[in-house]
């Protein structure tokens, strides 16, 4: 009986609000995936909290509580999750990661979750050094950005994929990687610096309006461009996705950009001014032209953010838990 208990996995569960049909986020359930496929000596769990807004919450209580009774470890994904995780399982360790707009907004709700996460979790995880340093706390932080699948994230035939997408031939194709209604995004200094380069550049702009999260790879390949002009991130996932497939990308200097970029031809660095946007999208555009082979996914590589190597950090997290 000794030896059955002592080869049992220590059971960690995954904790996160509903995106789909009873899956977490597309970029959880990828790291969970990753976490299951090493032998670390974990068994991996997961728990999807359904609904939308605080009542949500609230009625989740009881949900966590019970997956946290066969659990040795909660790991929480976003603040609010992190807090009740705290609350109703109390005898587990919890990690909770911060996502990114937990951390950068100011509303009460979330200033009142991330004082009490910070207080309470027994490890917390960050996007972004950034992000890090926004938390300005004393406590156990880890810096750990999501890793990029490179199977599933890799070039493929642009043509090909412009064709399926059925994106005409004689456009440079840019795609904001997002819908126009989040507001961190700032889609409408996208908009404002296509509109303006469009009288000297054979543009379109696009955006990710309803997509699949598994069809997102071929409008990346598809797009000339990928084009983001965010007020903040954490680590953008989709910039590292875009570079691990090779395009070329601008971005405004947010989250972990100014590393991701360092050094590597094809990726364009901006501040968050209308004019420095426009001149990074006119080197961009200028490299386009130029036929220059952007090389992200090297860069990916060499930073070591390829899921394997992220989930391998994660796992130790875990054990320095016990």
């Amino acid at each position: 009986m000794k030896n059955k208990k002592k080869s049992q996995k220590k059971v960690v569960v995954h904790i996160g609000r509903e995106k789909r049909a009873n899956k977490l986020s597309i970029i959880v359930e990828r790291q969970l995936k990753t976490l299951r496929d090493i032998n670390s000596g974990f068994q991996f769990v997961k728990e999807v909290l359904r609904g939308k807004g605080l009542f949500s919450y609230i009625s989740s209580f009881f949900k966590i509580r019970k997956a946290a009774s066969n659990a040795e470890v909660i790991h929480a994904h976003y603040s609010f999750t992190g807090l009740l995780s705290l609350l109703a399982g109390r005898k587990c360790k919890t990690v909770v990661s911060f996502m990114g707009d937990d951390v950068y907004s100011n509303k009460i709700l979330h200033k009142l979750a991330k004082y009490y996460v910070l207080k309470k979790a027994d490890s917390i995880i960050v996007k972004s050094e950034i992000m890090k340093s926004k938390l300005k706390a004393n406590t156990n932080i880890n810096v750990i950005p999501n890793g990029v699948d490179l199977n599933t994230f890799n070039p493929m035939p642009s043509n090909t994929c412009k064709s399926e997408l059925r994106w005409e031939d004689n456009y440079i194709h840019v795609l904001f990687p997002s819908t126009k209604t989040r507001p961190e995004k700032n889609f409408q200094l996208a908009q404002k610096v296509i509109e303006t380069l469009s009288g000297t550049h054979p543009i379109k702009l696009h955006t990710l309006e309803n997509i699949d999260p598994e069809k997102i790879v071929i409008h990346l390949n598809a797009a000339d461009i990928v084009f983001l002009t965010s007020h903040w991130e954490g680590s953008s996932n989709v910039t590292k996705e875009a570079m691990a497939c090779d395009r070329i990308v601008v971005s405004t200097n947010v989250g972990d950009a100014a590393l991701l970029f360092e050094g590597t031809p094809g990726c364009f660095l901006s501040n968050n001014s209308r004019e420095s946007v426009q001149k990074s999208l006119e080197q961009a555009l200028k490299f386009h032209k130029n036929g220059s082979i952007p090389l992200g996914r090297k860069r990916i590589i060499e930073l070591g953010l390829d899921s394997n190597t992220i989930a391998k950090q994660v796992l130790k997290v875990y054990r320095r838990l016990n």
